[in-house]
Order: structure tokens, then sequence, then C-alpha cells
């Protein structure tokens, strides 16, 4: 049993800042990092400093007072913020930055071991890390992926930012990381290689359906190869069923020895019908007390087959893609919430204040300043201006910034009707969507078209894979009699080829 380096108990089991320290001083420091006055307190007198020159723990009592002077609640910093005359995105991150001060503060002084921090120095250290930690804020959450290499650039000629992401950050997780573009991967293999920050992805670049949009699936590909990571393949499907398995590992190389005979091929269905009578043939194979989906390329497709089907009998519920839905902004989780919370019935205050990102102790006073605001936002639906007025003060209390194009698509979701659905699609028994709003979705049947996919590039190849494991049970192929079904049903014998096998080996005609 170790000794804890701050309170000397014999009861050290952490390691930070190369240091041994106890849970109940390590849950303390993390209450110092959020701005705990009695964590503050605890520190600047009770903290073990015989390692330390005498000097070192004058300093460490002169920055913990720094600090207590430092520390406002959210409402007092939100006022003070609005009589700031600094730049607007200064004002917006001043709140947010006071943490990351305290943490770089206790931080510095605690990895000077042999001796201390010269106090006009650190002074200088803590007002630099402030003023980069607002551009990198500012940088990054503005574009995401497309301001990353900007990023990168100011964390790479930044000590101080350097630092503090190292003290802050232990472990990196990414999933769906074949959607990253150039310019992420660059950054997330800078904070692996040159940080040293452990970081852990998962991804499948068969499901690279956002090539359109700057995807790059290369860079997954790129950290398979890679010395430093240990590799994992996963290779079962608990999804979809055998046969429905076996249809999608025959459509990719790595893929392909995952292949088992079985003599069940009732599972997918290919339909030749016309384009006036598909309905009809289609409603033959659908079971209409298991859940559904018509996955079409575009939303105009998806919507007219939902009406056709309806008409023929068979209720499908046109899933809409809603405005906010590509805002990538970070503050991309509150319009969310905000959109759940005036659509959904029994979507509380609550449920808002449980998505907010960022780990805290709301108090009673913060979560009444919440549902307060909601309030006011709820009531301003029916002035356009004010709604924009009230998100922002919203956003402004919790730390986040508002964009006038993005505050209008908020504003369009709630107002019009038809995008209510999308919040509650899990209600309706089937529905009609775009394959790229299926992915990360489960459906016991899947009805797709032929003409959808060529396969004859690796975005198509891409796009009819995850369209096809959206299955559990049963997919239903529509092949009409045009240029592109035509193609599909070509390339797709070629692709099957290649493994000895024909189309009648997987599907049912």
């Amino acid at each position: 049993m170790k000794t804890c380096e701050i309170c000397n108990e014999k009861k050290g089991d952490r390691i930070i800042a190369g240091m041994s320290i106890c849970n109940n001083c390590f849950a303390r420091l993390q209450g110092l990092r959020n701005g705990n006055e009695d964590d503050l307190l605890f520190f600047r007198d009770s903290i073990n400093v015989s390692k330390f020159s005498q000097n070192a723990k004058e300093y460490i009592d002169e920055v913990a007072t720094d600090i207590e002077k430092s520390h406002r609640t959210a409402e007092e910093i939100i006022i003070e913020r609005k009589r700031m005359q600094e730049d607007e995105m200064e004002k917006q991150e001043y709140a947010r930055s006071l943490i990351g001060l305290y943490e770089y503060a206790v931080e510095t002084i605690l990895n000077e071991n042999h001796g201390c921090v010269d106090a006009k120095r650190m002074t200088e250290l803590i007002n630099k890390r402030a003023r980069e930690g607002w551009k990198l804020h500012t940088v990054y959450s503005n574009e995401l992926g497309k301001n990353a290499l900007k990023v990168l650039g100011l964390v790479e000629n930044s000590t101080a930012c350097r630092l503090y992401l190292q003290a802050k950050y232990f472990k990196i997780y990414i999933d769906e990381y074949q959607d990253c573009d150039k310019s992420m991967h660059k950054l997330f293999m800078y904070l692996c290689d040159a940080l040293k920050i452990e970081t852990f992805v998962v991804g499948d670049e068969k499901q690279s359906i956002y090539i359109w949009r700057g995807a790059y699936p290369e860079a997954f590909v790129s950290i398979w190869n890679k010395e430093n990571f240990s590799k994992i393949f996963m290779g079962d499907n608990f999804r979809s069923c055998k046969q429905i398995q076996n249809y999608s590992n025959l459509l990719f190389d790595e893929t392909r020895n995952l292949y088992a005979p079985t003599d069940d091929l009732g599972n997918i269905i290919w339909l030749s019908p016309t384009a006036t009578n598909w309905v009809t043939e289609t409603m033959k194979y659908i079971d209409p007390n298991r859940k559904s989906a018509l996955l079409r390329f575009s939303n105009d497709n998806a919507r007219i087959g939902a009406d056709e089907l309806s008409a023929n009998g068979m209720e499908y519920t046109y899933i809409p893609q809603t405005p906010i839905a590509e805002i990538t902004t970070d503050t991309a989780w509150l319009y969310s919430a905000i959109a759940k919370y005036l659509i959904i019935e029994k979507y509380s205050a609550y449920d808002v204040i449980s998505e907010i990102p960022v780990e805290g102790n709301e108090t009673r006073k913060i979560v009444s300043n919440i549902k307060r605001i909601l309030s006011k936002i709820e009531q301003a639906v029916i002035d356009e201006n004010a709604f924009y007025l009230e998100v922002d003060n919203l956003a402004v209390y919790l730390g986040y910034e508002t964009r006038t194009d993005h505050l209008k698509k908020l504003y369009q979701t709630i107002i019009d009707e038809k995008f209510h659905v999308a919040f509650e699609a899990e209600k309706y028994q089937h529905i009609a969507i775009t394959f790229h709003s299926s992915k990360g979705l489960e459906f016991d049947q899947v009805i797709i078209f032929a003409e959808d996919y060529r396969l004859s590039d690796v975005s198509s190849l891409c796009n009819h894979y995850v369209a096809v494991t959206r299955a559990k049970c049963k997919l239903i192929i529509v092949k009409l009699s045009n240029y592109n079904a035509n193609c599909f049903q070509n390339n797709l014998q070629k692709i099957f080829s290649r493994s000895g096998h024909d189309i009648k080996d997987v599907v049912t005609f």
C-alpha cells in the first residue's frame, strides 16, 4: 500500500502528475478542476508539500487564493460576461475557460516536484493558456473537421495547449472512425503519436457512406496497419440472419471467407415487378406485425414509396431529414434537445439537462434557471425573433454559441409539423427513410431498390452494404427494368463470381 502524497494516508492507489494519490484526494482534485470552493480550500490548507520547497508551498497557497477570488457562480459569470468589452467569442468562452485555468495552475504546481514555479512566470503561463484555449475552442467548434488542421496548428505551436491536453485527457475513444475526413485524422493521430494520449478507435470502412461530404475511409485502414495499435477484427454479425450475413460478406474481399453455406434461402427475396405493380408484389412478402423499413437513395423516392404503400393498405410513415440534422457545431446537441423538448410530450427539462455533454453537478438553482429559460423558449415559439433570443439566452447560459442560420433551421424544424415524426420514429411500425438516415438502425424487414445502387464504385458498394445490413430477418430487393437496376444486377453477379458464387446461391428469385 502506497502513501498518498497529498493527505499522507497509506492508501495511495492512483497515479497523477507523477504522484501517488488516494481516491479521496483524486476526487477532490476533480472537484478543484470544476471550481468547487471546498476543494479549493482543501488543496490550499491540506496538501502535503514535504517534497517541495517552502516557496513552493507559498505559491500553492497564492494560486489557491487567486483561484478562490476568480471563482464565480454560473449566473454571476454570465452577468459579468455581458459587461465585458472583448471580442464576442471570448465573452462566450469566459465561463468555460475558468475550469481550464484552475486545472492548468494545479497541474503546473503538482509537476514541480523538485522546486517551485516563479509566480510571475506562472501568471504569464496561465494567461497565455487562457488566450490559446479560447482560440482552440473557437476554431474547432465552428466547423469541426473542416478546421481540424487549424486546430492542429495551434496545438503544435503552443506548449501550453499541449500540456493542457495531456493533463486533461488520458484516453480518447472515437467511434465511426471511417467517417473522419483527412484533417480530423491528422489531428487525432497527432494526439496519439505526438502527445502519447492513448487512443481507441472503432470503425468499419465498409460503412463509409459519407465520402460525398469529405469522409476519408482510408484513414481507418491506415490505423489498422500502424505498429503502435493493437488490432481486433470483429467479424460476427449478431443482427442479421445467416443468409443476409452471407450476402453482405460476399460484397467485400476481406469478409468473403466468412461465407458459410445455408439451406435456408427464404430471407432474401428478389422481385422483378413493373413500376406499376411493385407495391402489390412487395406486400405479399411483408409481415404487417413486424417492423419494416423502405430504404431509398433520395428523400423524394422515400416519400413517394411511403405514399404508394399506404394507398394500398399498409400504412408507411415517411421520416424526413430535419433541417437541424446536418448541423455539426458543438451546439448541435442543444438544438436537438430543444426540438425534442418542444415536440415530444414526455421529454422534460430534466431530459434536456441530462444531455448536457459536460459533466457537472447541477445545483438546484442551475436546474431552476434552465427550466425557466426553457419555459420562455416554449412561450416564444409564436414569435420567431423572440424565439431566437430565448434560445440564444439558453446557449449562452450553458457556455455555447448560436448562429442565425442554425436558429432558423431549429425554428423551421419545430414550426413545420412534417418534421415532428423524425423525433419519434420508433413509434411507427413501418417507415420510409433514406439509407443514409438508416445508419445505426435495424429493422425486422427491409425493402430496397436495385436502381439505387449501381455497384460500380466504392461509394455505391458501401451504401448497399449499409442498407442490406439494416435487415434482421428479411431483405426484399426490388429490381425494376431500367438502366441503373440492370447495372446493379450485372455488377452484383461479377462481385459474387470473384468468390465462385452465383446470385442464386444467396438470393431467392
